[in-house]
């Protein structure tokens, strides 16, 4: 009975150690001697190449609304009815010719001040046309500046209105900002003039950053409100990607959810596969 009762114990011991050895490492979310597995976060702390994942789609974001809201002013132009100009920061001129209207949204040589890029110098302009038939709009940026940041490219939209009198945008973006990277895609996108706020109801981005790295990038429901927050910074929605799983070359789902206290601290929740958020601090963010 004794040798009976050794040899059960050492079989239990065995298979209980092959179950153990044999735990798949990609998909349960467990950690294993206190490192993630399958990518997702131990202790509540993201890995340094998925805070890095994370920066850098959270500042493409944020220079590519810094972008699109450069031209806000320039709906004047588009609801004219005549040739005119509105001065201020920017200066706006706008012509209307053969149902076209070319609109020049000009932040000057020198540079000025306005209300949605708060302390930093803005230059340069953005040229805009605006076909009043088929109601789209078409934009280059020409030396546009924020501070150090230059920014290229161009966007073209359709332009439609929802029940509370918004601009809905539906297009694509191409923007590049020397020293951030560059921003390409679809995006649909209500602009509340009167608030300057921007709702980027759904986009299918492509985002490089400056070492050439580049996310595909799916964006909900995300409101940057550059006046009130002093921030580019979304106060809210979701954008979703795929970013690194830790120490290896493989993938994972990322989620990176935008609060009201985003814009303030920086503070944004990041679902990584199958793990709870995880509260990160972008870094720079209200500092």
């Amino acid at each position: 009975m004794k040798r009976f009762s050794a040899l059960v114990c050492l079989s239990l011991a065995l298979v209980w150690t092959l179950a153990l050895g044999c735990r798949p490492r990609g998909g349960d979310g467990l950690p294993t001697d206190g490192e993630p597995t399958d990518g997702e976060p131990t202790d509540g702390e993201l890995a340094p190449q998925q805070k890095a994942a994370v920066d850098a789609v959270v500042d493409q974001l944020e220079v590519a609304s810094k972008a699109l809201t450069s031209f806000v002013d320039g709906f004047t132009g588009v609801d004219a009815d005549t040739d005119g100009s509105v001065a201020g920061c920017p200066d706006v001129s706008f012509v209307r010719e053969n149902g076209v209207t070319s609109i020049t949204v000009d932040y000057g040589d020198d540079g000025c001040t306005n209300a949605y890029y708060g302390d930093s110098l803005v230059s340069g302009a953005v040229s805009v046309n605006f076909n009043r038939l088929e109601q789209t709009l078409s934009g280059v940026f020409d030396d546009f500046t924020i501070g150090h940041d230059v920014f290229a490219g161009s966007f073209d939209f359709n332009q439609d209105r929802d029940e509370t009198g918004r601009r809905v945008l539906t297009g694509t973006v191409d923007i590049a900002v020397a020293g951030h990277g560059s921003t390409e895609g679809t995006l649909t996108m209500r602009v509340d003039v009167a608030n300057v706020t921007l709702s980027i109801e759904d986009a299918s981005l492509t985002l490089t950053d400056a070492d050439g790295v580049s996310y595909s990038v799916s964006v909900t429901d995300v409101v940057i409100d550059p006046i009130d927050n002093r921030s580019f910074v979304p106060e809210s929605g979701t954008a979703e990607f795929e970013g690194p799983v830790a120490g290896s070359d493989e993938v994972i789902v990322f989620i990176i959810e935008f609060t009201a206290q985003s814009p303030v601290d920086g503070t944004v929740l990041v679902t990584i596969g199958d793990a709870p958020p995880v509260e990160y601090q972008i870094p720079g963010v209200g500092n």
